[in-house]
């Protein structure tokens, strides 16, 4: 018996199950609660309260940039 599986086929839904996990990874991330914190995670300057950021600005540049 042979194989006639097309292999652009398996190709195309090995990455497709590989796109779908890797959805499922970021939607998890997504849902969890960001901690807490006593710096702010724009610019590492102390803040009130437990806030992550101190101002606009700097939640702006960490939406920006600081989730990589």
């Amino acid at each position: 018996m042979t194989d006639t599986s097309d292999p652009l086929d398996v190709a195309s839904i090995n990455e497709q199950v590989n796109c779908d996990m890797k959805v499922k990874e970021i939607q998890a991330l997504a849902s969890k609660e960001l901690p807490k914190s006593d710096i702010c995670w724009g610019c590492g300057e102390p803040t009130k309260d437990g806030r992550r950021w101190h101002n606009v600005d700097c939640r702006k540049l960490w939406e920006d940039f600081g989730r990589q």
